[in-house]
């Protein structure tokens, strides 16, 4: 499970209900938990008696916007399809092909690793993104541990490259003007965002020609928003398309899973850099173009 989220006021009133509510639920179906607060109060973890780690992030994210009286249903259903997706896996098991169908690279927030643990192998993809690997199956996904690697028939750099095929191949279902020449593509999967990791073959495939590159946007995990550069008219693209990058991630209700990233990234010839966002230290939105091939791009207009 994905466990990543920006710096917001969660009401804590819906936080406790989920946790009370889960550790109830998870104990009616035999496992005990213990609950472990971390970094961020909003986001709380049950740890069972084996150490295993089930994050509430996602499950707050969906019971915020539901009626209290649905909430134990939605419970209910989350630990249901965690627990029967830890009971059918036994990774050990698992074939090369099965491996290869089934293994997915992903984005995250930089804070999983401290919220998730266990990501050692995690890469660094760009500032405030980390890579890892999950293994996709009808009921969940499930993000793998380091230990898990060891159990599975593939070396760690066949996997992410796999992985990164798959999720190239993950469906977008749609294609939105959001102003001017940005756009969002979504769909229902969870890795369309982390699409980002190979922006090429996105741009050979769906985008089209961009010789100097593209700003792109991934502030949840199922839509990948960019505008392609063009000239010093992209200026205006580019600072519309962190608005709408910065109302995802700022906005309500928060996307479920989380967010994946409040900036704007610049791609070109493999290379992304972070290149705008809001400011820590005034919550201002702002471009950098003063250094990198960003830089050098505007400083050629």
């Amino acid at each position: 499970m994905a466990l990543f989220r920006r710096n917001a006021h969660e009401p804590t009133d819906v936080t406790a209900e989920v946790a009370v509510l889960a550790r109830e639920i998870f104990a009616e179906r035999g496992v005990e938990t213990t609950l472990q607060q971390t970094d961020d109060p909003s986001e709380p973890m049950l740890v069972a008696i084996d150490g295993t780690r089930f994050p509430l992030f996602n499950l707050v994210a969906l019971c915020r916007s539901a009626p209290v009286r649905e909430r134990r249903a939605i419970v209910e259903a989350h630990a249901d399809r965690l627990l029967r997706t830890l009971e059918e896996s036994d990774d050990s098991q698992l074939t090369e092909p099965e491996v290869r169908s089934r293994i997915r690279s992903r984005l995250l927030n930089a804070s999983a690793l401290t919220a998730l643990g266990g990501l050692s192998y995690a890469r660094d993809f760009s500032p405030g993104l980390i890579q890892v690997l999950c293994l996709d199956s009808p009921d969940a996904v499930r993000i793998l541990q380091t230990s898990t690697l060891e159990d599975l028939p593939l070396p760690v750099e066949e996997l992410f490259r796999q992985g990164q095929r798959n999720t190239n191949d993950e469906s977008i279902e749609s294609r939105d003007n959001i102003g001017g020449n940005a756009w969002m593509l979504s769909g229902e999967s969870l890795f369309i965002a982390s699409k980002l990791a190979d922006m090429q073959t996105l741009i050979e495939s769906t985008i089209g020609p961009a010789p100097h590159g593209v700003v792109v946007g991934v502030p949840e995990r199922s839509s990948l928003l960019y505008t392609v550069i063009s000239g010093p008219e992209s200026v205006e693209d580019i600072t519309q398309l962190l608005r709408v990058v910065d109302n995802i991630a700022f906005g309500e209700p928060e996307p479920v899973g989380g967010v994946v990233s409040s900036g704007i990234y610049y791609c070109v010839d493999g290379i992304v850099e972070l290149v705008g966002g809001r400011s820590n230290q005034t919550e201002a939105l702002a471009i950098d173009g003063s250094s990198g091939r960003f830089g050098e791009l505007l400083a050629s207009f």
